[in-house]
């Protein structure tokens, strides 16, 4: 089964090395770097880091937390990839046994293959904990607590089956709490196939504000997602709350445009 790995990155010139080198040892049969809104050398980086089958899409301008994923997954699709993996282009931990449980796991059926970054600690405190408390109340509205717990693939490297892309389309990966909800409804088989704890992906350590705007960020996707589940319109409002994040800066408007350039472009091979 074709297996495509694709790797957003943004100013990740000092990360992105690693990533494919890594990468490249799970033997891919394709790898697709979105480069986008980068001011560093990632472009650079990751072209003297590619080897064969390494496709990279560069953008000027940045598409925006998750969105890249979206269009590396139409590009992995029209390739004619029977297998995607995603993979963030600061992951620089030891995360390729996990990987290849998330591919043998969509070998064996599965449709969306994650993994969970919370196996163990069973108290959190502060906004992680409410970040925690969304992703369970989504799961337990899909039906899917037991087996998930609060896997989200929002957090850690994922992977999906050839048969989701086609079923869900490609625009809800750039909200994957939306892509997990729009899974279930297409009775897709979803499951956990890796326990992964936070630390072991060793990604940058960022600062404080960063921090909170992605976990408002993931909140807000998970309120998206519920909205959507219960058939009320989209929207980022829980009680009194509004949770916006990174939500603004994600561009589907360049998506658009490039998810139509895609369909008249010949694919590398």
């Amino acid at each position: 089964m074709p297996t495509a790995v694709v790797i957003p990155a943004k100013n990740e010139a000092k990360n992105i090395g690693i990533v494919l080198r890594n990468t490249s040892l799970l033997g891919p049969d394709l790898i697709v770097v979105v480069v986008n809104g980068s001011e560093d050398h990632t472009l650079e980086e990751a072209l003297h880091y590619s080897s064969t089958g390494t496709h990279i899409i560069e953008f000027r301008e940045a598409l925006g937390v998750d969105v890249p994923r979206a269009l590396g997954a139409k590009y992995a699709y029209l390739w004619g990839a029977e297998i995607v993996v995603f993979i963030d282009g600061d992951m620089v931990g030891n995360i390729g046994a996990a990987v290849q449980n998330l591919i043998l796991g969509i070998k064996g059926g599965t449709d969306l293959a994650m993994v969970n970054c919370y196996p163990y600690i069973t108290h959190r405190v502060g906004v992680v904990e409410e970040m925690l408390d969304f992703r369970k109340l989504l799961n337990h509205e899909l039906g899917l607590f037991r087996a998930l717990g609060v896997a989200s693939p929002s957090q850690g490297p994922h992977a999906v089956s050839r048969r989701l892309l086609k079923e869900i389309g490609f625009d809800s990966f750039a909200i994957p709490p939306l892509e997990l909800t729009l899974a279930k409804k297409a009775n897709m088989n979803i499951q956990v196939h890796a326990a992964l704890p936070n630390i072991v992906l060793d990604t940058d350590t960022k600062s404080q504000e960063h921090i909170k705007a992605i976990i408002e960020t993931i909140i807000g996707d998970c309120v998206e997602a519920i909205h959507h589940l219960r058939g009320c319109p989209r929207k980022r409002t829980w009680g009194k709350a509004e949770y916006i994040g990174y939500n603004r800066e994600r561009r589907f408007d360049l998506l658009e445009d490039a998810m139509i350039l895609l369909e008249g472009l010949p694919l590398w091979q």
